[in-house]
């Protein structure tokens, strides 16, 4: 009888063990699925971000500053109605002035005087 009794009771524990190992294959699941998730949400707002960067360089690198001092990106100042300015190039290696260093007389890249009109 004390046998039987201790076979009850090992059998018992087993179901207990075997319960508690299912118990935290699931959490352990859980938390993979959890970080999947994070990882997945991380991924995607890096990509947002990236893409709103090159929108706003791409906005940038249409500005220019008239003349009269508005900013613009049209294709006429909006404040005065005039045309954006003509950039510089140099005659030798063809490297085109910043418009707002309208004060170089020389080339940046090989030091060729600019022709002015």
């Amino acid at each position: 009888m004390p046998f039987k009794k201790l076979q009850e009771i090992s059998g018992v524990i087993n179901s207990v063990n075997d319960g508690a190992r299912a118990v935290r294959n699931v959490t352990s699941t859980a938390n993979n699925v959890q970080r999947t998730g994070q990882d997945a949400q991380r991924t995607v707002s890096n990509f947002k971000n990236k893409r709103e960067d090159k929108k706003a360089k791409k906005a940038a690198a249409g500005m220019w500053v008239c003349d009269c001092g508005e900013q613009n990106s049209t294709k006429f100042c909006g404040a005065c109605g005039s045309a954006p300015p003509v950039p510089v190039v140099c005659p030798k290696c063809k490297w085109k002035r910043p418009a707002d260093k309208s004060s170089m007389k020389f080339c940046g890249e090989c030091g060729t005087k600019f022709e002015e009109d």
